[in-house]
C-alpha cells in the first residue's frame, strides 16, 4: 500500500500586527519565532514553524490578484501549506 499521507507544513493567520501576535503566541503557547521577518512581515512560530503570522500586506503580495483585506483589520482567513513531492 502506498502512502498518500501529505505532510502539513504550516498555517498562516493574516493579521493587521505581526509583532503583536508574536508576543500573543510567545505569551500565551511559549512558541517563540524561528523565522520572524519585521520589515516583510511574517513569522514562523515554533520548532517546526507550523504556525505562522503575515501581515495583509504580505498577504496581498503573494495572493495578489484574491487576497480580501478585511475592513476592521480582523484576520480575513488562514492559509494552510502541505509539503508534496508531486503536484
Amino acid at each position: 500500500m502506498t502512502d498518500t499521507h501529505t505532510p502539513l507544513a504550516t498555517t498562516v493567520l493574516y493579521v493587521n500586527d505581526v509583532a503583536q501576535e508574536v508576543e500573543f503566541y510567545r505569551h500565551a503557547l511559549s512558541l517563540e519565532p524561528r523565522l520572524y521577518d519585521e520589515e516583510n512581515g511574517s513569522a514562523e512560530l515554533g520548532s517546526d514553524g507550523r504556525i505562522s503570522v503575515a501581515s495583509h500586506a504580505a498577504g496581498s503580495l503573494m495572493m495578489r490578484d484574491s487576497y480580501p483585506k478585511p475592513e476592521d483589520g480582523r484576520v480575513s482567513g488562514a492559509e494552510l501549506a502541505f509539503y508534496a513531492a508531486d503536484v
